[in-house]
């Protein structure tokens, strides 16, 4: 009887906090291979003195599974499901890229060296490729640092990132840089010389020449020193005198709580919009040209 109550109550606890479609969605997830026999969950659903300490166990256990699927395919992780979506334009994709040249703005060059090793083996039809291995030497373990951890299973097949992986699949490893090539783009963190929208920003700076030959000048216009130590020493005494004016004015910021010894800044208010600035907007948005081409180098090849 003890056992009944406890199992019932334990069934209640549960059931009593799920709604309709999630009770038929858990009997149909607990649903056992054998034709002859109940789950656990139907067990303490159906007969509750009948559920036993082994049933329960799995009955945990079974969860146990489930939540790790859910873990590894549920959230925002998406990347498992990508490929059949990709897969149907992938020949566009790397004759696109085939075409454009990439650049890396910094000094790393492995995200460069694997997009590099992707369309060095885009005629590959192999689940995997080898790392290492003579032709395929332009990428090494090394280079791997950039791809995210919700990727690394996948393409690597390795659990922990401090493994060192031999081999890539191919499908998962082409999505993944393709997917993180976007996020590169509009970074900047990877250019397209000569492109449109991608075009090295590098381009727009002054030369290192020019600016040494202004920068005393600037240096009196903006009220700053020039030289390096007085340059910190002066950035030095500016933050502690702002420092020392949010201290003192704090409490007048009606945007600014302490709570739980903790401090708060909340989000300023929107100010409306100033009269007139929706129709320039819009005459702006008429006239200007509408660019939506990456790049102009892969129209002709």
């Amino acid at each position: 009887m003890q056992r009944a109550a406890a199992n019932q109550s334990l069934f209640n606890a549960i059931n009593n906090k799920l709604s309709e479609t999630d009770r038929t969605n858990i009997d149909a997830l607990f649903r056992v291979d054998k034709e002859l026999r109940t789950s656990p969950w139907n067990e303490l659903k159906t007969d509750a003195p009948k559920a036993t300490i082994e049933g329960l166990r799995e009955l945990l256990l079974r969860y146990d599974q489930l939540s790790r699927i859910h873990a590894e395919h549920g959230g925002k992780n998406e990347s498992r499901f990508m490929w059949r979506h990709f897969k149907t334009r992938r020949t566009q994709v790397f004759r696109i890229l085939s075409k454009l040249t990439f650049v890396a703005t910094s000094q790393d060059q492995s995200f460069v060296q694997a997009l590099a090793f992707v369309l060095a083996n885009k005629h590959r039809h192999s689940d995997w490729l080898r790392l290492g291995s003579k032709e395929n030497d332009i990428l090494t373990a090394r280079d791997l640092d950039w791809i995210p951890d919700k990727w690394w299973v996948l393409v690597t097949g390795e659990t922990k990132r401090n493994n060192t992986p031999h081999r890539l699949n191919r499908r998962a490893l082409e999505v993944c840089v393709c997917r993180q090539l976007v996020q590169e783009l509009k970074s900047a963190d990877i250019c397209v010389p000569g492109g449109d929208s991608y075009s090295d920003t590098r381009a727009q700076l002054l030369p290192m020449e020019k600016c040494t030959e202004t920068r005393a000048e600037y240096g009196e216009l903006v009220g700053l020193p020039v030289e390096g130590k007085s340059f910190v020493g002066h950035l030095q005494t500016r933050l502690k005198e702002v420092a020392e004016s949010v201290d003192r004015g704090y409490m007048a910021n009606s945007y600014f709580t302490i709570t739980n010894d903790r401090p708060v800044l909340t989000k300023l208010v929107k100010k409306p919009l100033p009269a007139g600035f929706n129709a320039v907007n819009k005459a702006l948005t008429t006239k200007s040209p509408d660019h939506k081409i990456t790049g102009s180098q892969f129209i002709s090849s």
